[in-house]
């Protein structure tokens, strides 16, 4: 303080038991409001503590890494953690749900491994746009769902849990066109979901270069076919279950395919072909479920509607017999036509709005190409709109400059009457000439018309 000198910022904060052996940390955020001046921290390191809740970070701008591991954390509370953060380190902890990061957040790598999860559908990853390494190891997932369409991500790790269904791994709307490097062994994955990874892999992950799939039921029975089979369908595979993908390899493979293993794969083939049509037909008939659910609705409104409506008559037909009863007068009189419009009015608009509803029903409910003539139709209409107004600008400019020429004629001849009579012509002609330009007029209008 004496020579004036400002005291050093904090730019990284290690309070882990690790470094600090003598205590652990039970409430960070009653240590951070503690500490002042920690705009600069970029690197926060409380793993191995006695943490229960997840601490809100919003009180460092800066900071980038984050390690809450080997704490007692419940809950992965989403919005407790910066959009600047890049690195999560929340592994080792008893971590059972959490609410979704904020979609503007730059994380890249994210360690969730040795937790409780069961879903990953509430953290809503797929949101994280920056995402490229994942790390969900050790938890009780028995799907992917909450990964659906991650193009970013390059590293995913599955390893350890209890996963039956691999579809929204595979499905057609997924694509992990950056994935390098999947990890799905030690799970519960069966021989029909392989055939589905075998099929749906190359076109879903084109940049795959290392899978490990190791200790699950179907790699304990035929591992060296499955392996075969997925080195035959994807050229860019390096390594499987950590062998190497060499061309020696591929060829002691090939020379191991006797005509059982053909036939083998032909079953596959066949087996994947009617899990497909099996899928397809699942798919078809949920929507037909649905669509008629929705007619069942519709037809459900109408009747309420019609109850709702013969209700409200027959009240109205009560209050109206009871208000014949009394004695009519002019107030009477105009509060009864009042509440009538009011009540015509209200059900025109619920009308209109039924109609409305319908018309867009109907649209919706055309074909493709139906909807394509629908839409030509109305661009067809617009030209002859425009072509329309086009024409009538022209007759308007044609009749102006026909008024334009007459005004002139009646100058000209207005200045022939004026000058000296030497210089006229005959009455006579000078009639017939004006006839003539009438009917000229008259016929060059009614051409303009």
């Amino acid at each position: 303080a004496s020579s004036g000198r400002k005291p050093p910022q904090m730019v990284s904060m290690d309070a882990s038991t690790a470094r600090c052996r003598m205590m652990q940390i039970h409430d960070l955020g009653l240590v951070l409001k503690k500490l002042t001046d920690l705009t600069a921290v970029t690197r926060l390191e409380v793993g191995n503590n006695r943490l229960k809740e997840m601490p809100s970070l919003q009180a460092l701008p800066s900071v980038q890494h984050v390690d809450l591991s080997m704490n007692f954390i419940s809950f992965l509370d989403g919005a407790a953690v910066p959009e600047q953060v890049t690195h999560l380190n929340i592994s080792h902890n008893m971590i059972k749900n959490g609410s979704a990061l904020p979609a503007s957040s730059k994380l890249t790598e994210m360690d969730i491994s040795f937790n409780r999860l069961a879903t990953l559908a509430p953290l809503k990853l797929q949101s994280l746009s920056e995402l490229q390494s994942l790390n969900c190891s050790f938890n009780a997932l028995r799907d992917i769902g909450g990964l659906e369409g991650h193009p970013s991500l390059t590293h995913l790790f599955l390893q350890g849990n209890k996963i039956e269904d691999l579809r929204a791994l595979t499905s057609a709307e997924t694509a992990f066109l950056a994935l390098q490097a999947l990890d799905i062994s030690a799970n519960a994955i069966q021989e029909d979901q392989y055939l589905v990874l075998y099929h749906f892999l190359p076109r879903v992950a084109p940049k795959l270069a290392d899978i490990f799939m190791g200790a699950n039921p179907f790699v304990n029975k035929r591992a060296k076919d499955y392996a075969l089979l997925l080195l035959s369908t994807n050229e860019k595979l390096k390594r499987v279950d950590g062998a190497r993908a060499t061309p020696h390899l591929k060829g002691m493979l090939m020379k191991r395919m006797t005509d059982a293993s053909v036939k083998d794969l032909i079953d596959h083939t066949r087996m994947l072909y009617e899990t497909d049509c099996k899928w397809e037909k699942q798919r078809t008939n949920m929507q037909l479920r649905l669509l008629q659910d929705l007619h069942k609705r519709v037809l459900e409104n109408m009747s309420d509607y019609e109850s709702e409506m013969e209700n409200d008559l027959l009240i109205k037909a009560q209050y109206l017999k009871k208000e014949v009863e009394k004695p009519l007068n002019e107030d009477t009189i105009e509060k009864l036509q009042h509440d009538w419009k009011a009540r015509l009015e209200e059900i025109r608009q619920m009308e209109q709005a039924h109609r409305a509803e319908e018309k867009d029903q109907e649209v919706l409910a055309m074909e493709p190409s139906t909807q394509g003539r629908v839409q030509k139709l109305v661009l067809l209409r617009k030209e002859a709109v425009t072509a329309t107004e086009e024409w009538r600008r022209k007759k308007r400019e044609a009749r102006e400059a026909m008024q334009q020429e007459a005004a002139q004629e009646n100058v000209s001849a207005t200045q022939q009457e004026t000058a000296p009579d030497e210089e006229k012509p005959p009455e006579e002609e000078q009639v017939g000439e004006g006839v003539d330009e009438g009917e000229g007029m008259n016929e060059i209008e009614s051409e303009g018309d």
